[in-house]
């Protein structure tokens, strides 16, 4: 079952899988970079964000956000339930090409785009062994 899910935004945060395991595309899990704990949220300013090694954007004209960082990009996963941010199965721009399959650990611990969300996010509401189109605005 497909289907796209619009969410404004979501945090899971739960461990996730061995820190020497590479991805398809040569890329390395990010597991050892230490953790930032409580010291990231979405409110940080520019230099607070930056700071964190977090992402500062501009998604609309009157709204800052700062994107907090993972610990384990890049680790390969089937469920959001191994990633601190989503599983996400890139490559998969459609709703027909986002399927239940082997993704990864996203770099940050929320998006705000399209993405293929793959496996059981009780945030999103995306059963276990399923892949759901997730866009957040």
């Amino acid at each position: 079952m497909q289907k796209t899910i619009f969410v404004v935004i979501a945090i899971l945060s739960v461990g996730c899988g061995d820190p020497n395991r590479a991805i398809a595309d040569g890329g390395l899990c990010n597991r050892d970079g230490g953790s930032i704990g409580n010291a990231c949220g979405p409110d940080l300013s520019e230099g607070g964000c930056s700071a964190v090694g977090g992402k500062f954007t501009h998604p609309s004209e009157f709204r800052t956000v700062c994107l907090c960082p993972t610990q384990d990009a890049n680790c390969p996963c089937t469920s959001s339930t191994e990633c601190e941010g989503y599983c996400e199965l890139r490559g998969a721009t459609t709703v027909s090409q986002c399927t239940y399959a082997t993704g990864v650990c996203t770099p940050f611990k929320r998006f705000l785009s399209c993405a293929c969300v793959v496996g059981e996010s009780a945030v999103l509401h995306i059963p276990p062994h399923e892949a759901q189109m997730i866009c957040v605005e």
